[in-house]
Parts: C-alpha cells; structure tokens; sequence
C-alpha cells in the first residue's frame, strides 16, 4: 500500500461497508437538503451552524470513502483511511451530538430535537461515524500534533460565531451569544468547552490507535 500505482485490493467486509455507505449518504443528504429548505433555520442560515457544516464534512469524506473503494482508487482509500482524518471527523461530528444532547436538548425539553430532519444530522450521522471509527482499521497514528489540529475548526468556528453576531446580529446557539449571557460567562463557557473538546479529542485519537491495533492483529 506504500505505492500509490500499486493495484488496490478490496476485501468483501469493505465493499459492503461502502455500499451501506452509500444508503447512509443518500439519507444524510436528504437530512441535508430537508434542513435547508423546510428547517426553522435554513435558507442564508444554513451554513452558520456547526451542526450543518460537520454533516456536511462527514458527507464529502463518506462520498470520497465510496470512491476509494468501489472504484479501488488508492489515493482516496488512503486518504479516507488515514486514522488521525476518521478520528478528527469523528471528533467534530460527535460535538454536534454531545452539544445537542448535553446542552440544547435538556434546556428546549427535546423541541425540534425529536423530529425526523434532525435525529438524521444530530444522531444518526455521529452514530455512523462512530461505526466506522470501530470497524475500520486507519493507517497511519494519531499523535498530539493531530490534537491541535483537530481543535483548530471549532476554534474558528467560536471566532465565526462572534464575526456573525457582530454583523448579522445572530447567533446559531444561545451559549455562544454573549450579547445574551454576558461576557463573563461567554467567556466562561468557551474555557469549559475547550478543556473537554481538548480532552475528549485527545482520548478519542488514543482510542483509534488501539482499535487499529485490534483490528490490524485480527487479520493476521
């Protein structure tokens, strides 16, 4: 596998993955475009929220992981296999569960949680990932150098947040609104969420190491 124009061998447990991958993708793409047409938030909204920007990373790599199967293109599968990118999107994807679950759904008492559009983007597509983060052995290792990358896209994301509720005057969660809960506690809440981002990512990388481990010895 260390040469990209070397032929590609497909076992039969990768192909069905792909293909169930492909019902899952059709499913999240019609979350996707359900949200933006009919969602209370769509429209120029859209793409302002984290949740709808991490399904729509876990889509893209979903689509490019078919790819490198069914279409045995290396480049891809080693792309999509790359343990410190399934961790990485695994981590983003399972803050919109954690937030939601953790956060939003206690203080809305489940409104607009329990409906169809948004069990597909809040639940299902973490769900998926989770699935593949134990199933599919990743090449490569997650180190702490991969920690800090993973936790630049939700830190731009609170610095996009606040450029937003600057110009737009909205904000897509009221925990990052500090317009509402004040500065102190903005502040307050961002130092939390980092520490356990932090920490929940960095457990999440040394988790996929020794799954790969797992899954590596069982096929020897």
């Amino acid at each position: 596998m260390s040469n990209l124009t070397a032929k590609l061998t497909v076992t039969k447990k990768e192909t069905y993955i792909a293909l169930l991958s492909i019902c899952f993708a059709i499913i999240l793409l019609l979350g996707l475009i359900n949200d933006f047409f009919i969602g209370d938030f769509g429209g120029k909204y859209f793409l302002i929220f984290f949740t709808n920007q991490s399904n729509i990373i876990v889509f893209v790599w979903v689509i490019l992981y078919i790819i490198g199967i069914l279409w045995k293109n290396n480049r891809l599968y080693r792309l999509t296999h790359y343990s410190p990118i399934i961790s990485t999107i695994t981590f983003w994807i399972s803050i919109t569960f954690f937030i939601v679950a953790f956060m939003l759904f206690p203080v809305t008492g489940g409104k607009y949680y329990l409906t169809d559009q948004f069990f597909i983007v809040h639940a299902l597509s973490p769900i998926y990932m989770w699935v593949i983060f134990l199933i599919v052995p990743g090449i490569g290792k997650f180190t702490w150098k991969h920690l800090l990358y993973s936790l630049i896209y939700p830190a731009a994301y609170l610095i996009f947040t606040v450029i937003i509720g600057e110009t737009l005057n909205f904000f897509p969660y009221d925990f990052v609104n500090y317009k509402k809960i004040g500065t102190g506690w903005y502040i307050l809440c961002v130092v939390i969420l980092t520490v356990c981002f932090a920490g929940f990512g960095y457990l999440l990388g040394k988790a996929k190491n020794k799954v790969d481990k797992i899954l590596t010895n069982s096929h020897t």
